[in-house]
């Protein structure tokens, strides 16, 4: 009999994604057999915005996802609190994928020219990749043209914009370092 109460937990976010997917019809697609919580909030940023999310989901209270690309997230990948996804054009998370608190995923950034005013819409993207088996830490930043192989593991508090091979273990030591705006 506790068995089953486990899963009346289940039953507010399946609602809540149930009424996402009548309002987004074509743009969202989901398993019914993952944990949504009530706080996972999806934006869609757009009517070419997709999300698709394979079986198995689970996520921590404030998870934020801010479509207007293609955001596809695996099978059996877990979400910690307070982890943030955007995606502008492209972001693709492989199978059981493990996500510390606190972590960010950008698929894009700002131009910046020296003597032009800055805007909130002058954006460059490409695409995020994240292989399957792997695992982010904490706080990790997660940029524009990262591509993170399968089995690897990304140490706590990294800014990562480059492609981490399979199966590697990747960690930074801080060093502070300036540049001028050309």
């Amino acid at each position: 009999m506790r068995k089953y109460f486990k899963y009346l937990n289940y039953i507010p976010g399946l609602l809540k994604m149930s009424l996402i997917k009548l309002l987004h019809f074509k743009q969202l697609k989901f398993s019914y057999k993952s944990y949504y919580p009530l706080s996972l909030k999806i934006v869609f940023k757009s009517k070419k915005s997709k999300v698709t999310i394979g079986r198995g989901f689970n996520a921590r209270e404030n998870v934020i996802f801010r479509v207007n690309g293609d955001l596809k997230i695996g099978s059996y990948v877990f979400f910690n609190a307070n982890t943030r996804v955007e995606c502008e054009k492209q972001i693709h998370i492989g199978n059981d994928v493990i996500f510390g608190p606190g972590v960010y995923i950008y698929d894009h950034d700002h131009t910046v020219i020296k003597g032009r005013k800055h805007k909130s819409n002058d954006l460059i993207s490409d695409p995020v990749l994240i292989g399957n088996n792997v695992w982010i830490g904490t706080g990790t930043i997660i940029l524009r043209k990262a591509n993170i192989g399968d089995n690897s593991v990304v140490a706590a508090g990294s800014v990562l914009r480059q492609s981490i091979p399979s199966d590697v273990v990747f960690y930074q030591k801080r060093e502070n370092r300036q540049k001028e705006i050309l």
